[in-house]
C-alpha cells in the first residue's frame, strides 16, 4: 500500500485508510492499539489466522426443491398481480347497475335540495330543472320554495 500511495500522505492517514479496509472484527481489535503500521500489519495477520472461520451453508436437495417451488409459486403470484394491475385501468365488464329511485325521479340538473328531498324540498337553488310528478300541485311547491 505504501508504494501505491502518494509520498505526501502521512503515516497516520495511511493507517486510517488501511484500517477501513480490514474486516470489522480485526479493526475492532487493532483500533485500540497505538503501534507503528508494520506492527499493526503483523498483528492483523495473526488475528486473521486465528479467526479464519470458513462457513459454508449447505442445502439438501429436498430443501433446495422446496425453495425452488416457493420461488415458482411467488413468480406465478407476481404474474397474476401484474395482470390485475394492468387491467385495472380498463373499463369494467360488469353488468350496469339498475337505476335507483333517485336516479329515476330526479333529472340530472336538479339542485341539491330537489336531488335530496324530491318533491318534499322546501328550498330550491338555480339552476334546477326539477319537475314534480303529475298530480302534484306545482303552485303549492312554488309557494313553499
Amino acid at each position: 500500500m505504501r508504494s501505491s500511495m502518494p509520498p505526501s500522505l502521512g503515516e497516520d492517514a495511511l493507517k486510517e485508510f488501511w484500517l477501513q479496509k480490514l474486516p470489522s472484527n480485526v479493526t475492532a481489535i487493532l483500533a485500540s492499539l497505538d503501534a507503528p503500521l508494520n506492527e499493526l500489519a503483523a498483528r492483523a495477520d495473526r488475528v486473521l489466522e486465528a479467526s479464519n472461520q470458513q462457513c459454508i451453508d449447505v442445502l439438501s436437495r429436498e430443501q433446495f426443491n422446496d425453495l425452488a417451488g416457493a420461488v415458482s409459486a411467488l413468480f406465478l403470484q407476481v404474474q397474476s398481480l401484474t395482470k390485475m394491475v394492468g387491467t385495472a385501468g380498463e373499463p369494467s365488464r360488469q353488468q350496469p347497475r339498475a337505476p335507483t329511485q333517485l336516479d329515476v325521479q330526479q333529472p340530472a340538473q336538479s339542485c341539491y335540495y330537489h336531488a335530496r328531498f324530491g318533491s318534499r324540498a322546501r328550498t330550491c337553488r338555480p339552476p334546477c330543472n326539477f319537475k314534480p310528478k303529475s298530480g302534484e300541485n306545482s303552485a303549492a311547491l312554488a309557494a313553499e320554495n
